[in-house]
């Protein structure tokens, strides 16, 4: 990845709007009203329900006897040995939740100094609407990526280490993120670059992964899918890989979409920022480029997902007919 490039992009649109973009951002779905008369945004909804999901099939795994868990174990290690997706998805989420991990920590690490934050202490509760907005905006967002960190670290768990019962949602505090990515005010533009550096190797790989779906033979395309079947009905935890992997996708989707309101909004209030050190756009201007970048890698995965998903259900649709006929 050419860093130079990422960062130019991100940065033409303005420092201010660069800082703005990192520390106010919310979903971009509208919102709808749930059972209990509240307003929820689907996406944040279904990040929500796939929580608690992984949360309930964590605990079942904790029953798994040893040999289980061994089976398990080998059943995920050959669909990551054959299948396009699975040789490539652990080390892409574990990447993705890195990269949100960075973002945590950079937050925290530099949330006395940031603008929208001075800017409401400043005001001593008195918020004009611009920051009112803004306050809600950038809480959106901390609950946003914590949200996203917790989902990547339950997938990694199995798509990455394949063990059912390793799968974990970490906490977003900043004991836990400084493990995935060093804060910016220590680390500067190394953890960035770091970052970037793997989320461009990771996108060079997915490139290729689509022709590498199409080429598979018939037989092997079955045999696949039928192994991950096996391993659904085993492992529930590895049941929701890949709806989880879709919602990441759909998670920076609602990011990149919002960046652009929210570049707005700087412009129209560029009196918030002025007083923003030059090293703190930086930096987030860096965390802009990279959840850019990602965002691209999560769209191939998306795509190639869908290519698998077809094939499974033409093999259904095929085995469904083939049914009806001898009946």
């Amino acid at each position: 990845m050419d860093l130079h490039r990422v960062f130019s992009k991100s940065f033409a649109a303005g420092s201010l709007a660069a800082v703005a973009a990192l520390c106010i951002v919310t979903a971009s779905h509208p919102r709808a009203e749930d059972a209990s008369g509240s307003t929820a945004c689907p996406l944040e909804h279904k990040i929500t329900e796939l929580l608690g999901q992984w949360k309930a099939a964590t605990e079942e795994s904790k029953a798994l006897t040893d040999a289980q868990r061994q089976q398990i174990a080998a059943q995920v290690a050959a669909l990551k040995a054959e299948c396009p997706v699975g040789s490539r998805l652990g080390s892409t989420v574990e990447a993705v939740r890195d990269v949100l991990g960075a973002a945590i920590a950079c937050e925290e690490a530099n949330a006395g100094r940031c603008p929208v934050e001075v800017a409401i202490q400043s005001s001593k509760g008195q918020l004009s609407p611009a920051l009112a907005e803004a306050k809600q905006l950038k809480e959106a967002h901390s609950k946003a990526i914590r949200g996203l960190h917790e989902l990547a670290s339950y997938v990694a768990g199995v798509a990455a280490h394949e063990d059912c019962t390793r799968a974990q949602g970490k906490a977003a505090s900043s004991a836990t993120v400084a493990k995935t990515g060093a804060a910016c005010s220590e680390a500067a533009s190394a953890c960035p670059v770091r970052l970037a550096s793997r989320i461009g190797a990771l996108k060079a790989s997915w490139a290729t992964a689509p022709a590498e779906v199409k080429a598979l033979s018939e037989s092997k395309r079955k045999a696949l899918l039928t192994a991950g079947g096996n391993l659904a009905e085993t492992c529930k935890a590895a049941a929701l890989v890949p709806p989880s992997a879709m919602a990441l996708a759909e998670g920076f989707d609602g990011l990149e979409k919002l960046h652009e309101r929210i570049v707005a909004w700087a412009k129209a209030n560029p009196e918030i920022f002025g007083s923003a050190p030059q090293d703190l756009h930086l930096s987030f201007a860096l965390q802009a480029a990279l959840f850019d970048e990602t965002r691209e890698l999560l769209t191939t995965v998306r795509e190639t997902m869908g290519a698998m998903a077809a094939v499974a259900q033409e093999a259904k649709t095929e085995t469904e007919v083939g049914t009806a006929k001898r009946s």
